[in-house]
């Protein structure tokens, strides 16, 4: 099968699949198997530790033995350790299973973009992210959708079923997924070449270091928003489905931004993607703190809309950036440091916010999340501004 609609299917199903299983995941934590502020943090926690100590050997897998064993290993790896969060609503097997999700997230990620890169090259990977970024935006909705409608049923039906995807997933990519143009890494040269590229670029420094006071506060606020948004007075009827519906208007919102987003940075100077990103991150950072600091159910509803809705609309500019800065050779390796940057982030800043919220209060904890996230929009100026020296040299 053409390399294109590979990647196309693998956007649509593991966004549907985890959509389906982990739009409504936090009400199935929260109320099927009755886990408190601090256990719900302290899953998150588990996961990115997981994640973390295994993001540098995957990467080094897919930058020696190839991107495909490495997604291949990661789409298994998330399916089971899905389903097994759904079949037993106990605080041991959701931590066990978002162990195996976390070492399936690590192998997966990177991989995934670093396989993109090599089969359509970097002049046209930016744009090939962005659409599948917009085919992951429209199955999030049917995940969504499907999701709602089984946790109307039983909460632990979306997770399985979600779970499910990913497993079949795994199966069509075994029989259909090619890499045709990958070279692999000396052994001897993949740890090195990797670390070496990230120590000399100030930009490439510059982004992990935004990565981190991301991840520091994010953590805290993913694990901890739908909790917000159930204690602030929220209206009649079902919590499956206003929390539903929720997520399912941020991800259509998300869908046209994306598709401007694409249409501005197509063919510019990587200074303007960058400037974009700034934008961004900054209005997250205020739409975070307002969210915290509201009581009322309709303005906490339009900050956790505009949350998410940035965040989607960034995330392919955010991979697009890290790619342009990185040679095939050390790709995914390089992808995996930043994300293991991310995964310390979490792993630092999730805990204390869990504590936060148990001590004190839920909304103080997300204000702190708002808080953490603050260097990164420095950080993001720092780069572009290093990035448009550097494209200015060039030119001259």
């Amino acid at each position: 099968m053409r390399p294109y609609a590979v990647f196309l299917a693998i956007s649509a199903v593991t966004a549907f699949g985890t959509a389906c299983a982990y739009t409504l995941n936090l009400v199935y934590q929260i109320r099927t198997a009755g886990l408190g502020p601090l256990q719900l943090v302290l899953v998150g926690t588990v996961l990115e530790a997981v994640y973390l100590l295994a993001q540098l050997p995957s990467g080094r897998l897919a930058d020696l033995r190839g991107r495909r064993p490495a997604v291949l290993l990661g789409v298994w790896l998330t399916g089971a350790g899905t389903v097994l969060q759904g079949v037993a609503p106990t605080f041991a097997a959701i931590l066990a299973g978002t162990a195996l999700w976390g070492v399936g997230a690590a192998c997966f990620d990177g991989a995934f973009e670093a396989w993109a890169a090599d089969e359509f090259g970097e002049d046209r990977v930016g744009a090939v992210l962005t659409r599948g970024a917009q085919t992951g935006q429209a199955s999030t909705v049917l995940g969504m959708l499907a999701g709602i409608g089984l946790a109307t049923q039983a909460l632990w039906l979306p997770v399985v079923v979600g779970g499910a995807a990913w497993l079949a997933l795994a199966v069509f990519l075994s029989l259909a997924m090619r890499e045709l143009h990958f070279r692999p890494t000396p052994p001897e040269q993949g740890d090195l070449t990797g670390l070496r590229t990230a120590r000399r670029s100030p930009v490439l420094l510059a982004l992990a270091g935004a990565t981190l006071f991301v991840a520091l506060g994010r953590e805290g606020y993913d694990r901890l928003s739908q909790n917000h948004l159930l204690d602030a007075a929220p209206p009649a009827g079902s919590a499956v489905v206003w929390l539903g519906a929720l997520a399912v208007a941020g991800t259509l919102a998300a869908i046209p931004l994306t598709e401007v987003l694409r249409r501005r940075t197509a063919g510019q100077p990587l200074p303007r993607l960058g400037r974009l990103l700034v934008w961004l991150q900054a209005v997250q950072v205020a739409a975070t703190a307002g969210f915290a600091l509201t009581g009322q159910f309709a303005t906490a509803a339009a900050a956790f809309l505009l949350v998410g809705v940035l965040r989607s609309a960034a995330d392919p500019l955010w991979t697009t950036w890290l790619i342009k800065q990185t040679s095939p050779a050390s790709r995914a390796t390089v992808l995996s440091a930043v994300g293991t940057v991310g995964a310390l982030g979490e792993i630092a800043g999730g805990p204390p916010v869990g504590w936060i919220g148990q001590r004190f209060s839920v909304a103080r904890a997300l204000l702190t999340c708002a808080l953490l996230a603050v260097p990164a929009v420095a950080l993001l100026s720092a780069a572009v501004t290093r990035q448009d020296a550097d494209e200015r040299k060039v030119q001259v």
